[in-house]
């Protein structure tokens, strides 16, 4: 039986439960980095440098009828970095994980790739997760560390600059996608993701930001974590412009 998937106030609350019970288990057991495993912090310094990597455009199989960019190739500590957040709850990681994603626009923006936010502000689109991932790991693994993302580059920018739009969500069951091909890929996600009641971070007015959205004067974003043949992005395009939003550019922290 299927079940409703939890609201975004809960997962906040396990999320939150979960950080609390890190910092508990960090006073017993000292803390060891996620990417290499040396003792004393979640992410070392070169771990964190090595995750925030540089811009590379992306080639897919897919059919992303965008640029796509990522910070790096998935392997060595990044893969580490995220395994160890998505699949052995070290929410912690969060931090460092929507920092790379921010620098790596900070530099789409300093090459011209994606526009400058005083100018044309930013919308970013976390892909969804099913209900049952959500359960499973007792929080949105994407929106979390794009919150971070959101609030790092709108620091430095005017409010509203820079906002979180969770726009889409999972529909139905989906299977999980590793060891799927290209073409299995496509099919598992097909019609899977759908228009979710919009949700906004960092915006004062989500009536105009919506419509910044719909007529094209807000620049909008689909991030991912892993990108692999492109059908979650693929799919995430799609969804957006069913419900009138075109997609502009996508970014994920690795390339497969």
């Amino acid at each position: 039986m299927d079940h409703a998937p939890p609201t975004k106030e809960a997962a906040e609350r396990r999320g939150v439960a979960g950080d609390m019970l890190g910092a508990i288990a960090d006073l017993v057991a000292p803390r060891t980095c996620a990417g290499c495993g040396v003792r004393g912090e979640a992410l070392c310094a070169a771990c964190r440098t090595e995750l925030r990597g540089s811009p590379l455009r992306v080639r897919l199989r897919a059919d992303v009828p965008v640029p796509v960019f990522a910070c790096g190739r998935y392997g060595g500590a990044s893969q580490a970095v995220i395994n160890a957040y998505k699949e052995q709850g070290r929410t912690e990681l969060s931090r460092g994980l929507g920092d790379s994603a921010a620098q790596l626009l900070w530099e789409l923006i300093d090459l011209g790739e994606i526009p400058e936010p005083h100018d044309t502000p930013l919308a970013l689109v976390p892909a969804p997760a099913s209900a049952s991932a959500i359960r499973r790991r007792g929080f949105d693994h994407i929106a979390r560390w794009t919150e971070r993302t959101t609030r790092v580059l709108s620091a430095s920018l005017p409010p509203g600059s820079v906002v979180m739009t969770q726009a889409l969500q999972v529909r139905g069951r989906v299977r999980d996608a590793a060891g799927l091909s290209a073409g299995a890929r496509a099919e598992n996600l097909a019609g899977s993701i759908v228009a979710a009641p919009l949700r906004i971070l960092g915006g004062d007015d989500p009536a105009k930001v919506w419509a910044q959205m719909r007529d094209g004067t807000r620049h909008v974003i689909v991030v991912d974590d892993v990108v692999t043949t492109g059908a979650t992005m693929a799919e995430c395009v799609r969804a957006l412009a069913r419900i009138g939003l075109r997609t502009d550019s996508a970014v994920a922290l690795r390339a497969a």
